[in-house]
């Protein structure tokens, strides 16, 4: 489900070159999407509110760093779209055959012996492209950092972005999120 988002933003997005190019450069990454600069973290649900799960860490990016959280409803269906029709129509709007091999080795990496499951899985696109929003990390509602004393780690929370304020344009100069929506 959380792949199968992640490609759903590329497809999505305005220039999806540049957001395969940024996409888990690293195995253990803690963003979905990171160019070195700004960041971007893709949330699914399958829940009726747009309830994520975060780390304390995702949600507090260095302070010279901005951050999106892309969210978007997931729910499994017996037709509809699956991780390789999502690629089908990324690969349609690329040219550079290195960016397509990354798309290809990351989907092995992240599923590895699921990979022949995968072909059984299928997602209601309408649903996921009309419920997909943009927030900018300091509008999610998330538990103040100075709240936690320095000994307690990996703190994990859910967040309702129901209220949150969504992203209608991007408003910095970052290439990461104007690769989203321009």
């Amino acid at each position: 489900q959380g792949l199968w988002a992640e490609l759903l933003v590329i497809e999505q997005s305005s220039n999806p070159e540049y957001l395969v190019k940024s996409w888990h450069v690293s195995p253990s990454d803690k963003f979905d999407f990171n160019d070195g600069i700004d960041k971007i973290e893709v949330k699914s649900t399958t829940k009726s509110k747009r309830i994520h799960n975060f780390s304390l860490e995702q949600l507090n990016p260095n302070k010279n760093s901005k951050l999106i959280i892309a969210s978007v409803f997931a729910i499994e269906t017996g037709k509809g779209y699956s991780i390789f029709d999502l690629v089908n129509s990324i690969d349609d709007r690329i040219k550079n055959k290195e960016v397509i091999k990354k798309i290809n080795e990351v989907i092995i990496d992240t599923l590895g012996s699921d990979f022949e499951k995968s072909f059984e899985h299928f997602f209601d696109y309408q649903l996921a492209k009309d419920t997909l929003a943009f927030f900018e990390s300091e509008t999610v509602p998330k538990i103040n950092t100075t709240s936690i004393c320095k000994e307690v780690s990996n703190v994990h929370f859910d967040s309702d972005l129901s209220n949150a304020e969504q992203l209608n344009k991007i408003k910095s100069n970052s290439l990461l999120h104007k690769a989203l929506m321009e």
